[in-house]
């Protein structure tokens, strides 16, 4: 096996800190949810809380030590891990068990999958995340066309709230991205002009 640890920017490690770091952050958002829901409902959890309750605390647990992961050089590890969690297996299992949920869950999984394929996997690991990324897509499209009868309509907006949590994750990336774009522009501009 190949060593992958080379082909790993310091770039693409920095990235796959944030991204970790933003998805635990996530993660957390989602369980206090969750479990405020099913507070609210008297302590009664339906199917999407059975479900997601636990699957947002391994999100969590998980986001976490994939920080530290890629902190300590396992990157590859630790952005799988990240890239599994958060942007396969959650997305898929909120549509399966969520009615009304495939539009966001699809464009989390497009969108994400997309950062993390462009930015923090490293060219070799590419073509799998890519894989992995259409797999999910087709999942969630397979499970809105099948419509199981168990899902549940939320009666709390998580629709909307997970929407919300997801573009705050979005904007919270690309604040990241601000002040090394600016940088790159400064140092454009110092370049002498018959560069």
């Amino acid at each position: 096996m190949r060593n992958t640890k080379i082909m790993i920017s310091e770039r693409q490690k920095r990235i796959g800190l944030v991204l970790a770091g933003i998805f635990t952050l996530v993660g957390l958002a989602f369980l206090v949810f969750i479990s405020y829901v099913v507070i609210q409902q008297g302590g009664e959890a339906d199917i999407s809380d059975r479900m997601m309750l636990p699957l947002s605390m391994v999100m969590l647990i998980g986001n976490l030590v994939s920080f530290f992961l890629i902190r300590s050089g396992r990157h590859l590890t630790g952005v799988w891990a990240v890239y599994i969690l958060s942007i396969l297996i959650f997305p898929v299992a909120a549509t399966l068990v969520l009615q009304n949920v495939y539009l966001i869950t699809g464009l989390t999984v497009v969108f994400f999958g997309t950062l993390f394929v462009l930015e923090a996997f490293p060219t070799s690991s590419r073509r799998h995340a890519i894989g992995a990324t259409a797999i999910a897509i087709l999942s969630i499209l397979a499970i809105e066309i099948w419509n199981p009868a168990f899902r549940v309509t939320s009666d709390f907006n998580a629709p909307g709230f997970g929407a919300g949590i997801l573009a705050l994750a979005g904007v919270g990336f690309f604040a990241y991205f601000i002040p090394r774009l600016w940088e790159a522009i400064s140092v454009r501009r110092s370049w002498p002009a018959f560069c």
